[in-house]
């Protein structure tokens, strides 16, 4: 997944539910202290529940959408940079596909518009979910840590510490490319132009 994945936002979701005893890990003790369902026992049940978990929905759903607003915005970013070095070039660019495992090579291998098209789609994806924060992806060691004493927002630092490294990454990747149009891409990248 690209989108649905905000960072802080699943952070807060999960304090929230563990916080309000209705979710599974609710049971936990922290350094001593109760948490979920012995806290939060007379806020987890009944009406003040459901007219919580409304607000609260409304208030996600539109979080939600600004975050997933941007990373389709990327996504759509990312296509057409690959489009438009294919139109340069579309012998050194399928190459490059091909080299990244996004389309078949070989001898005989007919390659037509639509399997371009989808593989172009697959590396705009695959880029924006290693560059863009997605908290789907923070290992679960970094997911349990908000539970610590450092802070419940932990994922983020660690998502801008992997997205920083994997845009790195892909940069110096795209200037070792063959294809010129793909260079250009990973020296703006870099450059952040």
């Amino acid at each position: 997944g690209v989108v649905g994945t905000q960072t802080q936002l699943r952070e807060l979701q999960s304090l929230i539910k563990e916080g309000l005893g209705y979710a599974d890990k609710a049971e936990l003790r922290i350094n001593g202290f109760s948490t979920g369902r012995n806290v939060a026992s007379g806020v987890g049940d009944g009406r003040l529940r459901n007219m919580f978990a409304g607000v609260t929905k409304k208030a996600t759903d539109a979080y939600q959408a600004g975050d997933d607003l941007w990373k389709i915005h990327n996504f759509k970013f990312e296509q057409n940079k690959l489009k438009n070095a294919f139109s340069r070039n579309r012998e050194e660019v399928q190459t490059y596909l091909q080299q990244k495992g996004r389309l078949a090579s070989g001898e005989g291998v007919s390659i037509s518009d639509d399997m371009i098209e989808r593989s172009i789609k697959e590396e705009a994806a695959d880029i924006v979910r290693n560059t863009v924060p997605n908290y789907n992806l923070a290992p679960e060691v970094i997911r349990e840590l908000r539970k610590a004493p450092l802070g419940n927002f932990i994922a983020f630092p660690y998502e801008i510490l992997r997205t920083g490294a994997n845009t790195i990454s892909r940069g110096v990747d795209e200037l070792a490319s063959d294809s010129a149009a793909i260079r250009e891409i990973g020296l703006r990248r870099l450059t952040g132009a």
